[in-house]
């Protein structure tokens, strides 16, 4: 009987994925729990560097406002990276590890240093970064909101977490098996995994299709 490898992403979002797993005769399962909308935002005051935490916060930001010429643009990861640059912008700070979101906030706030920041965000956002900074630093903006949408799934032999907000839409209807094995995009979503008491096999240091295939290959 062949495996199936569950993914809460869209079939949209995992090609690459699914062209390896063909080819190991695994099964994909592709279901995002999370449905996403724009909401109306403005910023109160002027900020010298934007952190955008991921692609959708930034492309959710871009719709409503303009990023002045003279404000860095900083992210976790390189995947987030490469999404502004494609569409002409310049980042000047990114992680080596998104999903070591600890040591990348550490990081990012000393690169920062007394800068001022906005942080667009999603309004169930666990403002893990921003939270390191004080109130008079930053200004956090709700640019978008996250609504969980869940649905029954058949069970799966591998299960892949992309977002605590993903594992709670996912555990809201259905429940991992004992046997299975499961890969987290993440801290934040390892912690959220643990609290649920599921053991998580691994925790992805990149939050990448990339990454993850890299992982199932060893």
């Amino acid at each position: 009987m062949n495996k199936h490898l569950f993914i809460s992403k869209d079939f949209a979002e995992v090609d690459k994925l699914a062209s390896f797993l063909n080819e190991k005769g695994i099964q994909l399962i592709a279901q995002s729990f999370i449905h996403f909308e724009p909401v109306p935002f403005s910023v109160r005051e002027s900020f010298e560097v934007i952190f955008f935490s991921s692609p959708r916060s930034f492309l959710f930001y871009k719709l409503l406002n303009d990023i002045p010429k003279n404000v860095l643009i900083a992210c976790p990861g390189n995947k987030t990276a490469e999404l502004i640059n494609e569409l002409g912008f310049t980042v000047s700070f990114f992680g080596d590890k998104s999903g070591n979101i600890q040591s990348m906030a550490k990081e990012f706030k000393e690169w920062c240093g007394d800068k001022r920041i906005l942080f667009p965000s999603s309004n169930r956002s666990l403002q893990t970064v921003s939270s390191l900074f004080p109130e008079s630093q930053k200004e956090i903006v709700i640019v978008y909101n996250t609504k969980i949408v869940s649905k029954p799934l058949e069970y799966c032999d591998i299960y892949v977490f992309t977002s605590p907000s993903n594992a709670e839409g996912f555990l809201t209807v259905n429940e991992v098996p004992e046997h299975a094995s499961v890969y987290s995009w993440g801290e934040s979503t390892t912690a959220y995994l643990n609290e649920k008491n599921i053991h998580v096999t691994s925790t992805l240091e990149n939050s990448s299709i990339e990454d993850l295939i890299a992982l199932l290959s060893k």
